[in-house]
């Protein structure tokens, strides 16, 4: 028995045959159903497509044998790939190269072969990967016309393993593309966060004095557009630096945490917008509210925070300053530094009280 020979381009074809995902993969319709149209069109008992691996013939189609694969040594399609060419055996036992060998002289016992290699262009080189073969248990042979069909139907195996790479190539580009979306997602995400964060006063997690600039621009060009009035609120902890030197700073901080709870619980949901400035002034921007409504707002929030515990030598308060913006009114400076007068006027009345200065007092 003679063994098959081995390509000169063995290493790529290797490494081709493995790419294309092919080997041990499941069997597929379109490719049984052509080698079993060729087993009817030679009229023969076999037919297979096999793909040569590094030491076995596996068979991705076969019809009239109950095998998957075998030894590549004893393989006839390792040999079409090895020559590269379309071979007909009419008579494997009268051949030296097959006459004992096992698949002669045992089951399935071949008498007659015939096989075309499957080939695949890669980077401008044609490579065998396998064969299309019919076999037979008799003696026969194939005349020109049937060596071109078997073939043709050969290209047409290559048609079906050129767009199976295609499919393996936009599933690639499918998962790559994901990969991208998933890493843009990612880094907006983080772009998210990194905003959150620049935006954000990590003791109390109100808005820091940044968001408050934005924030108060924002609201002042809505209520020209609407029509609606709009309130600055100014809050300042009456004398902190007293409870900060008798209470230490940890438990300053903790009140700070608490007002800025309260805050959060007594303004209206949507509308309005608290952010903690700097140190213990907060800041409250208030949309869509009346004058009335403002004051109303402020009485709570002096009730509810002379209710944050502290030593029994210290009375927590806070102070107040209002300004009710004109929704004309777009110079942010003026407006801060007008509800600034009424906080410093409310801490000149005593502790807890609030004032208010409006655009025309001015």
């Amino acid at each position: 028995m003679m063994a098959p020979g081995i390509p000169e381009n063995e290493v790529l074809r290797l490494r081709t045959l493995s790419s294309t995902e092919l080997l041990d993969s499941s069997r597929e319709g379109q490719f049984d159903w052509l080698t079993d149209t060729v087993r009817l069109c030679f009229e023969v008992p076999i037919c297979a497509f096999t793909l040569i691996d590094e030491h076995r013939q596996w068979f991705k189609s076969i019809h009239g044998l109950n095998l998957r694969e075998t030894p590549r040594d004893i393989s006839f399609c390792g040999h079409v790939i090895h020559q590269d060419q379309t071979i007909v055996i009419p008579d494997a036992q009268l051949d030296p190269r097959f006459a004992d060998n096992p698949l002669v002289v045992g089951d399935p016992h071949i008498r007659f072969y015939a096989g075309t290699p499957i080939r695949v262009d890669m980077a401008g080189e044609a490579l065998d990967l396998g064969s299309l073969c019919v076999i037979d248990r008799r003696s026969r042979t194939l005349d020109r016309k049937q060596i071109a069909i078997l073939e043709g139907f050969a290209r047409q195996i290559e048609t079906l393993v050129e767009m199976h790479l295609v499919n393996l190539h936009l599933l690639d580009t499918c998962d790559q593309l994901k990969h991208t979306v998933k890493r843009f997602e990612d880094s907006e995400k983080r772009v998210q966060q990194i905003s959150v964060l620049a935006n954000t006063d990590s003791l109390t997690g109100l808005g820091n004095v940044r968001h408050f600039n934005n924030i108060l621009e924002r609201i002042l060009k809505t209520s020209r557009r609407k029509d609606e009035h709009t309130s600055l609120v100014l809050i300042d902890v009456d004398d902190f630096k007293t409870i900060n030197n008798s209470e230490g700073y940890l438990a300053g901080d903790e009140m700070l945490r608490k007002l800025a709870d309260i805050l959060t619980r007594v303004v209206r949901k949507g509308n309005d917008h608290i952010f903690r400035l700097g140190g213990d002034e907060f800041a409250i921007v208030l949309s869509g509210i009346t004058p009335k409504e403002t004051e109303v707002l402020a009485k709570r929030i002096i009730t509810e925070a002379s209710g944050i515990p502290t030593s029994p030598s210290e009375t927590f308060s806070v102070s107040l300053g209002i300004t009710n913006v004109h929704h004309r009114e777009s110079d942010q400076r003026s407006i801060f530094d007008r509800a600034d007068r009424a906080l410093s006027s409310a801490k000149r009345a005593g502790r807890g009280r609030f004032c208010v200065q409006s655009a025309r007092e001015v």
